[in-house]
């Protein structure tokens, strides 16, 4: 066949137009594309959408029911490539939808999405990780020889927003845990206070995933009532966050309480924490968790005291314990793994010998604000037959619960 200038000219026109063609914006009356959730709470949510090339603005329809009818009131005008939606209903799905208008004429409805209004669920945990320098006892291995694997596995594992931390006393049992965590995956966590200061909040610290939550603040206090033969001042770190899907604040404290001291001094310390956390969140109507080793166990004689001040102050024990008893009060935590363990095991594998019904007898607490729902607690205690498996991470447990907030 002859290839005439005309046959070459219509092949070439052909190429470099589909090549033009495939280069070119999408054409408006396709509708904005990727339409997304933002965040979402309890009855609002945001959504963004990529810009159309010549729109003058756009609407986004919302309904209950993906065929969107009935859809009145349920549009939105805006000029902007985002939208908060308000007003809505709680844990309802609603699908969401966006065109953009021009002026010639509106695009097509892009792709619905599907948008289910929160609570949106937190991660809170205490972990007392035995200092990095101690001996070696029973199952627990010493830091550097393994040790730290697995107290880094169970806090990724754990996927915690927030966890509070003890026995960390220096910047270098701080680098050693953040190594750690990076080894095992949990690169993204960050600490606060300052790594560096050794005398700042003492051993504790809050670890935080800042894909998930941002620190606002922090701070350390030292305790007013000290046991006199310490020469290190006792202390409590708190961290001031907020949501990242909707900028929902929230405070979390973490101790851990003079060991060994009279029940009057360790009343007094957690009380102090109690005061701390109703000026700041309490009365600015900011959700509390208190966490850490209150060295303190419901056999203890000041239990009921602390147990009733911190219900009674805001933020009640989430497991509903009871001051010498194993019977449980007004427990929120809706779902228990391990609970009946106890949270110090002392490198010993043995569980507490408690009905798995019941809780353990722990001397590491979770305190929430009485109004959050608690679907879950966590003991997080590697069960092997009806013990804790021979490797250790600790001689305390790591704990978490899942918080809902509104």
């Amino acid at each position: 066949m002859r290839i005439t200038r005309l046959t070459l000219a219509a092949a070439l026109f052909g190429l470099f137009g589909s090549l033009l063609l495939a280069t070119s914006p999408a054409s408006a009356a396709d509708g904005p594309a990727n339409l997304r959730m933002v965040w979402r709470g309890a009855t609002n949510f945001k959504v963004a959408w990529d810009a159309v090339v010549d729109a003058t603005g756009y609407q986004v329809s919302y309904a209950k029911a993906a065929d969107f009818n009935p859809e009145t009131g349920t549009k939105k005008d805006t000029t902007s490539t985002s939208l908060v939606i308000g007003s809505l209903t709680k844990a309802t799905t609603y699908y969401v939808r966006v065109r953009a208008t021009t002026a010639v004429a509106p695009t097509d409805w892009s792709a619905a999405v599907k948008i289910k209004t929160g609570p949106l669920q937190l991660r809170i945990g205490s972990f007392n990780v035995k200092d990095p320098e101690a001996d070696a006892k029973g199952p627990c291995k010493l830091w550097n020889s393994g040790r730290s694997k697995l107290v880094a596995k169970d806090i990724v594992d754990s996927k915690a927003d927030v966890l509070g931390v003890q026995e960390v006393y220096e910047e270098s049992d701080r680098e050693s845990l953040l190594r750690a965590l990076r080894a095992a995956g949990g690169s993204q966590y960050l600490i606060t206070p300052d790594i560096t200061n050794n005398r700042l909040g003492w051993d504790n610290r809050l670890l935080y995933d800042p894909n998930r939550v941002t620190l606002l603040e922090s701070g350390a206090v030292k305790f007013t009532k000290q046991d006199p033969e310490t020469s290190q001042p006792r202390q409590f770190v708190w961290g001031k966050f907020e949501l990242n899907t909707n900028h929902r604040p929230f405070l979390v404290y973490t101790t851990h309480v003079q060991p060994g001291g009279t029940d009057t001094l360790k009343l007094a310390q957690i009380n102090q924490i109690r005061d701390h956390a109703v000026a700041n969140g309490v009365k600015k109507s900011i959700p509390v968790f208190v966490t850490g080793d209150m060295n303190t166990s419901k056999f203890d004689g000041h239990a009921k005291t602390m147990l009733a001040n911190m219900k009674s102050a805001g933020f009640g024990d989430v497991l509903g314990q009871t001051a010498k008893s194993y019977s449980v009060s007004g427990q929120r935590a809706k779902s228990r793994t391990n609970a009946y363990f106890n949270s110090y095991n002392g490198c010993s594998t043995r569980p507490s010998k408690v009905d798995k019904a019941r809780i353990g007898n722990n001397v590491d607490w979770i305190f929430a604000t009485n109004s959050l729902e608690i679907p879950a607690w966590k003991t997080w205690v590697h069960v092997s037959g009806s013990s804790a498996a021979s490797s250790i991470p600790s001689d305390h447990w790591l704990l978490t619960i899942q918080a809902l907030l509104p």
